[in-house]
């Protein structure tokens, strides 16, 4: 009879601390734009925090940086294309599908006019595709997941066909054809709508340095890698619709430094605590913490005392769905994919 075996996944790698730090960095960053300036977008109203911290949404850019990163990093490490289309989804779902879910009862219980989703919306959320056919999201923040996933599943492809290898050479090709593209004004037609939904415009450039960055980091870079990764700074200045220019430099900045080693400075553990619970975080704190912020003015409670306890709610419910949820669900998937593969293997 055949006898399970199990495996305590592990990581077989030291986890990058800078990474988590940075990850931490853009989650608070996220946090507070939403909870400082896009919440009186969404709910005007005479009383403001009296700070805005308008830039913070910059916060999605890094992540995107992150995912650059840390993808083609796994693509490296992977043997076949299921095995990284199961670990990836295994690591985005379960969370998501955890705090979709969360989010959906307190926003029907406890109400936000103008953000409350249907069941069937609620259903078309868990795909994670839904703003691709302009469903409303149970929470504002999911629309990010979509570029996420649309950029697995581009670099899938190159995996399939084994042109990692030739990343900075396809990377450099991609990026002129969009800066050519957008310096001719051709950015209007049918042609670049359809280049604008495949390339993931306006963040290619940022999932681009994310890999360029990574192959600095590991030494593996030649000249066209600094090539590639000046045509991403110049397309993320280029194509990004806000403009910002000194905000993106300053994130370049910081992820050179962990290109070449010199950010370990910023591995203090509550930047990395932060990092490790940042992908819930992420996903449950914004309608959530709208729901906070409107009760706090309803009873009259000053912005300085509501700001902080819904950064705390958000961060007490990342906590939970981390620790509790999270690395448990995905070590036991993990656990049994391997324990299927192994069967496979022995029939």
């Amino acid at each position: 009879m055949y006898k399970e075996k199990k495996y305590p996944h592990k990581p077989k790698n030291k986890r990058f601390q800078e990474l988590d730090a940075i990850r931490g960095l853009a989650a608070i960053f996220v946090v507070l734009y939403h909870y400082t300036y896009q919440y009186y977008i969404s709910f005007p109203n005479e009383y403001k925090f009296p700070f805005s911290f308008e830039f913070g949404h910059y916060g999605v850019q890094a992540f995107f940086i992150v995912s650059g990163f840390v993808i083609f990093m796994t693509l490296e490490k992977t043997k076949k294309s299921l095995d990284f289309i199961i670990y990836r989804s295994i690591r985005l779902f379960p969370t998501y599908w955890i705090s979709v879910l969360i989010t959906f009862i307190i926003v029907s219980i406890f109400s936000l006019p103008g953000k409350e989703t249907t069941i069937l919306e609620f259903l078309a959320n868990l795909t994670m595709i839904h703003t691709q056919f302009k469903i409303k999201g149970v929470d504002g923040v999911y629309w990010t997941l979509l570029y996420e996933l649309k950029f697995y599943f581009l670099m899938l492809i190159l995996y399939h066909f084994k042109h990692l290898k030739k990343i900075d050479i396809i990377s450099i090709i991609i990026l002129s054809l969009i800066i050519v593209i957008s310096l001719l004004g051709f950015d209007h037609n049918t042609f670049y709508k359809i280049i604008y939904q495949v390339l993931l415009l306006p963040y290619l450039g940022y999932f681009i340095s994310g890999i360029m960055f990574y192959k600095i980091y590991t030494k593996k870079e030649n000249y066209m890698t600094y090539i590639a990764l000046t045509l991403a700074l110049i397309v993320s200045i280029v194509i990004d619709p806000n403009k910002e220019i000194y905000i993106i430099l300053f994130i370049y900045m910081l992820f050179l430094l962990l290109a070449f080693h010199k950010l370990t400075f910023i591995t203090i553990k509550p930047l990395v605590f932060l990092g490790t619970i940042s992908y819930a975080l992420y996903l449950i704190h914004q309608y959530i913490g709208y729901i906070i912020l409107n009760y706090a003015q309803t009873y009259h409670i000053s912005l300085l005392i509501a700001t902080p306890i819904a950064i705390i709610i958000s961060m007490i419910l990342a906590i939970i769905i981390t620790f509790i949820f999270e690395k448990n669900i995905i070590l036991y998937l993990k656990n049994y994919y391997q324990q299927y593969q192994d069967r496979k293997n022995n029939a």
